[in-house]
């Protein structure tokens, strides 16, 4: 309900709009990932564009969700707070994304705690009404918002 589907590489710069609709470069971001992203091309300076969006146009300045294995190269802390796993192949660039996205400090994981709070009561309140309203159509409506419950309290946990 709150990511965005964000371009990994920015379809506003001319030379990556034919990557618009690619599954590649369609990746899941947060809100304000997506914002501290904004229009930054990922592609490293002095490498050429990329011709096709794949495997073997990479490495890119961050790790690349579907190119990379992120789980080898960046570490979720409680918070969470990110960080780059010491000796992974792609721990200069994973630091890199940590830094450029503020994914290392307590403000942006309170910030973000502050954002998961704020929509699970909005929900709740939701919630409250469409059980008032206690139809097939408002009882429908209440099972993604349960699972939004579950993926929000994973998070805060």
């Amino acid at each position: 309900m709150t990511e965005h589907i964000e371009h990994y590489l920015d379809k506003s710069h001319a030379v990556y709009r034919k990557f618009g609709f690619t599954a590649t470069n369609l990746v899941l971001a947060c809100a304000g990932c997506n914002f501290e992203k904004g229009t930054d091309d990922l592609v490293v300076p002095g490498k050429a564009r990329p011709v096709h969006l794949s495997e073997a146009e990479a490495p890119f300045l961050w790790p690349h969700p579907y190119f990379d294995d992120m789980t080898a190269s960046v570490q979720m802390r409680p918070g969470p707070v990110y960080s780059a796993i010491p000796g992974s192949v792609r721990e200069i660039e994973a630091k890199q994304m940590i830094v450029d996205l503020k994914l290392d400090t307590m403000q942006r994981t309170e910030s973000r705690h502050g954002q998961l709070v704020s929509e699970r009561e909005q929900i709740y309140q939701e919630m409250d009404v469409l059980m008032e309203i206690s139809t097939p159509e408002s009882l429908a409506r209440m099972k993604p918002l349960l699972a939004r419950i579950k993926v929000i309290g994973s998070e805060l946990s």
